[in-house]
């Protein structure tokens, strides 16, 4: 938890008390916003979303039971922990300061070293519970994804078996060869949807081992097209490859294979027909830039937020029909940092998309481990 970047709110309608709380805590490193009264306090709080709030209970108006009451109806601030700083020092008021919502209620006058010591307490259980959150919505979205990305193509793979063995009976040799055909893609992306899973599962319990060599780029890239020619010839898209053989970096060469065979997969699973992929590359120092840009169906501003989310994946079928799950793109994030890069997804111009990403020039091994 960085204190530069932890928030603390203060409400309290006597300026000298407020005062005080902001003298304690920002020499401690923490940064802190004072509130006056509890209408002014709500709109600023739903705004800047602090990290804790120190709430004075006896003030004009609005007091701070209804300031809480309030909070915590509002699914944007609802979590946000609330302690009470109050004169009114009875088991009554202290009840229902957290019945409505507080989790403490510390008694004026306060000592420094009190309040210092139970502000750090919750605010380490809520980045706790932040966190505790954050891998349950991760473990969710990745049962789902198992449940519903391997229900479908087993189902499929199990149907076109009983098919393939009536076609045999009936010797019926062209529908013979459509059902392998069908059996083959679906079984090809079932494994494809497979490895990502396990190379992220890897990623995700730190079991990876990163082996950084220096990477020809304009080979890496040749490499990825590969695989792809028959989709490329079937949407007739035009591929200019402008990745030069010169181009170098330093990374695992088995990740980033990964994560350009990935990029390149999208590109065209969602390239319109006769549309176009253009690969770039340019010098940005100690690192290379590498783009990809196709003129596809593109995405919205929030579908590329959360692109690379694992609660939050994307799941887009392709120009064809093609299926995917978003995961070889949090994957591909997952790699290219842990090489020490960075990617980034943004809109193409005119249309479409347009994947960069950054890799280093200069061997990193000894920052990376």
């Amino acid at each position: 938890m960085d204190k530069e970047q932890t928030t603390i709110f203060i409400v309290d309608d006597v300026q000298d008390n407020a005062i005080v709380l902001v003298t304690i805590f920002e020499p401690l490193g923490y940064k802190t916003m004072v509130a006056m009264d509890g209408k002014t306090a709500l709109s600023m709080i739903e705004e800047y979303k602090p990290d804790i709030i120190l709430l004075d209970i006896m003030m004009p108006d609005m007091d701070g039971y209804q300031v809480c009451s309030k909070l915590k109806s509002n699914p944007v601030t609802r979590e946000i922990p609330v302690i009470f700083l109050s004169a009114l020092t009875d088991t009554t008021n202290k009840v229902k300061g957290l019945e409505i919502g507080g989790v403490d209620y510390i008694s004026k006058p306060f000592e420094e070293a009190e309040v210092i010591s139970r502000v750090k307490v919750h605010l380490e259980n809520s980045f706790l519970q932040r966190e505790l959150k954050s891998l349950n919505d991760k473990k969710n979205r990745f049962f789902t994804i198992i449940a519903k990305d391997l229900k479908k193509p087993l189902a499929t793979i199990m149907n076109a078996t009983k098919l393939l063995e009536d076609f045999v009976l009936a010797k019926d040799m062209k529908s013979i060869q459509t059902a392998t055909n069908s059996l083959s893609e679906v079984t090809n992306n079932a494994m494809a949807f497979l490895r990502n899973l396990l190379e992220w599962s890897r990623v995700q319990t730190e079991n990876l081992h990163i082996n950084i060599t220096k990477l020809n780029m304009g080979g890496i890239l040749h490499k990825s097209l590969q695989p792809y020619q028959k989709e490329i010839t079937n949407k007739n898209l035009k591929v200019i490859n402008n990745i030069s053989r010169e181009a170098t970096v330093y990374g695992d060469r088995y990740m980033i294979n990964m994560v350009f065979e990935n990029l390149i997969s999208n590109a065209i699973k969602f390239s319109m027909y006769d549309g176009i992929i253009e690969l770039k590359e340019s010098d940005e120092g100690d690192f290379l830039k590498i783009q990809i840009g196709d003129t596809g169906i593109g995405m919205n501003q929030e579908e590329r937020e959360n692109l690379f989310m694992i609660d939050k994946a994307i799941r887009s079928k392709g120009t064809a029909g093609e299926t995917g799950t978003g995961l070889g793109l949090i994957l591909s994030k997952e790699f290219i940092e842990k090489n020490g890069g960075s990617i980034s997804v943004e809109k193409n111009d005119p249309r479409g998309t347009l994947v960069t990403v950054t890799l280093p020039k200069k061997d990193l091994s000894s920052v990376l481990q």
